[in-house]
């Protein structure tokens, strides 16, 4: 990968160790941006990421944030996009079974904004011999706010975000989009058990149910177009 990384701050991480003390060069913008995120499972914070370039950058395994942390994607320029690393075999024999893959996981409070997210699946003749899991993967006690993140090109078995926050928490997704998204399940782009408000975001071109509710839903200002299944499939409140 050929980007480079213009700059990455850490903010209130008091005693971390997680500000860059040697020069950007010193590591590839990919293993930056791993190493920040290890960081976060254990030291909740705030990441701001200005990215130079096209390349998407791989993640080297799924990350578990143990509290409340925020992720700022460059608010101009180049797009920063996180690729979810495919699926890892635990067992080779048949059935091969593979172990659970998502970009991040997180059952506390989450905000994450200017930031594209894929699956690295682009069209149906290129997919992966395994769907990564979700790309989001919120539990029932997050609190997750999402502004201008994409979703796209990602062969699933579940939905690009599986939330099931309760009345503790809530989603808020704001303009945002879901693009290409693919499924083995019943939702591709989204799957809410909780609380959820869609302001102003749009879904295009996925196969599956775009939204899957079964808690209480609302969605404002939003477009669905070109889907391959209903727009919203409804078990829970509109």
């Amino acid at each position: 990968r050929q980007s480079s990384l213009a700059l990455l701050t850490v903010a209130g991480l008091a005693g971390s160790s997680l500000g860059l003390a040697a020069p950007v060069n010193a590591l590839t913008p990919c293993d930056t941006i791993n190493s920040q995120l290890l960081a976060l499972e254990s030291t909740p914070g705030t990441l701001n990421l200005n990215w130079v370039g096209t390349d998407s950058c791989l993640l080297d395994r799924p990350y578990i944030l143990s509290g409340s942390s925020t992720i700022n994607g460059p608010t101009s320029g180049d797009r920063l996009t996180l690729q979810v690393a495919y699926p890892v075999p635990v067992q080779s024999s048949s059935p091969v079974t593979y172990a659970d893959s998502y970009a991040l996981s997180s059952n506390s409070e989450l905000n994450i904004s200017h930031v594209d997210f894929t699956g690295g699946s682009p069209a149906v003749d290129e997919l992966p011999a395994a769907p990564i899991t979700s790309i989001l993967s919120l539990g029932t006690s997050s609190d997750t706010t999402l502004t201008d993140v994409s979703f796209s090109n990602s062969y699933l078995s579940g939905s690009a975000i599986e939330a099931a926050p309760t009345s503790v928490g809530h989603l808020v997704v704001n303009d945002s989009s879901f693009t290409n998204l693919i499924t083995t399940g019943e939702s591709a782009a989204l799957q809410s058990d909780g609380i959820t408000t869609i302001n102003n975001s749009t879904f295009s071109s996925n196969a599956g149910v775009s939204i899957g509710n079964a808690g209480d839903l609302s969605v404002h200002g939003s477009t669905f177009s070109s889907n391959a299944g209903v727009s919203i499939g409804n078990a829970g409140d509109l």
